[in-house]
């Protein structure tokens, strides 16, 4: 059943997080913005966090939720430059049963910062690559749900469970764009 509304996030993300900068806490923020802190560079691995007003200080990438986005980066010299996951913009399309809504929110909040333009459509700016992203997402939902991934940045297209017609009409439809793009179904 489709929502006529967007989806409340506080109820998925609530805003617990504080950061301490100079001995000033900010917040309350949400895990989708203390996430996309970091990808600004506005939250380092040692800037201290708590959760919850009463939370203990930490630093950042000792935070298991955080502690993903300061893996080490490659230097350059090792690998053939490549386009930046770190700016990776993706529009996501969901048909989605009610019981399995929480888990998908909770999955799309651990790849990045995102929020619902369209009840059932995403936008969600994420580090990670396009078969990570439709991978997290397909554990996240049901066998009769669906999912349209578009990583725009990318020009790659990626789908869930939407069937043989779809799948045929999909692909020659993208690749009459560009004949070179990489299509991925599940």
């Amino acid at each position: 059943m489709r929502r006529k509304s967007p989806l409340h996030l506080g109820k998925v993300d609530p805003p617990v997080w504080r950061v301490i900068v100079d001995e000033t806490g900010y917040g309350p923020y949400n895990l989708g913005q203390l996430r996309r802190f970091v990808s600004e560079g506005r939250i380092t691995e040692t800037s201290l966090i708590a959760e919850g007003p009463e939370g203990r200080l930490r630093r950042a990438k000792d935070i298991q939720r955080l502690s993903d986005l300061f893996q080490p980066v490659a230097h350059p010299e090792a690998e053939p430059a490549k386009p930046s996951a770190a700016d990776a913009n993706y529009i996501i399309n969901t048909q989605l049963s009610d019981t399995n809504e929480i888990d998908f929110i909770r999955a799309l909040n651990a790849l990045g910062s995102f929020a619902e333009a369209l009840p059932g459509t995403y936008i969600l700016r994420s580090h990670q690559r396009l078969a990570t992203v439709q991978k997290a997402l397909s554990e996240a939902i049901g066998p009769s749900d669906q999912l349209l991934i578009a990583n725009t940045t990318t020009n790659r297209l990626a789908w869930v469970n939407l069937g043989p017609d779809a799948d045929q009409s999909l692909r020659q439809t993208w690749a009459s764009a560009d004949d070179d793009q990489d299509l991925r179904s599940h």
